[in-house]
């Protein structure tokens, strides 16, 4: 594909992605001349009360702990993206170190060892978490790792580098929970099979 037909590409996907978000935040804002204080605050007090960042770095910590993320990862180079990989990530202990919002995470990618981060920053974007880290180094591998990773319910994607190559990630995670009733279920059907 041509350069000129890759940005039409882009600006045909960017586009209306970029109206729907101005639609989406500025429109139910609606003008100020049609309006009332009186509505305004109707429509604040209706909104939805986010929890506090200590309850949901809590929960944070409780959920993640043990989790697994399963997915995918690309890789992109030279703006295409040019190899799709399964990917895959078990984690342990999950901490917060420090007030600033950094945490430690424990790590094991198929049968390596356990790995741990030195702290990275875990940011919210409303009650959402993004883990986001910058050229670290992780004892014990080679090299330098950069990811953004946004954790939404059950499902993460984001992007990484490890300074030679970068891409995209995304999949599932599976929660303690849910990975303890998987075993029950299959323990039941086991049973019930003999």
């Amino acid at each position: 594909m041509s350069r000129a037909r890759s940005w039409v590409v882009v600006l045909a996907v960017t586009v209306p992605l970029a109206v729907g978000f101005v639609a989406l935040v500025f429109l139910p804002l609606g003008s100020a001349e049609n309006e009332s204080s009186e509505a305004d605050g109707d429509a604040v007090a209706n909104r939805p009360v986010l929890a506090n960042v200590a309850e949901l770095e809590k929960e944070f910590a409780k959920t993640m702990r043990g989790a697994t993320l399963r997915g995918l990862a690309t890789t992109v180079r030279a703006g295409a993206v040019v190899g799709q990989n399964p990917d895959e990530y078990t984690l342990g202990e999950v901490t917060k170190v420090d007030d600033h919002g950094r945490w430690t995470f424990e790590f094991q990618t198929g049968n390596d060892r356990l790995f741990k981060t030195p702290p990275l920053d875990v940011l919210w974007a409303g009650e959402t978490p993004v883990i986001v880290f910058s050229d670290i180094r992780i004892k014990g591998r080679p090299g330098t790792f950069s990811a953004k990773l946004l954790i939404d319910d059950d499902q993460y994607i984001g992007t990484w580098s490890d300074g030679k190559s970068s891409g995209h990630m995304f999949g599932t995670i599976v929660y303690v929970k849910a990975k303890k009733a998987s075993k029950a279920k299959q323990a039941n059907a086991d049973e019930k099979e003999t």
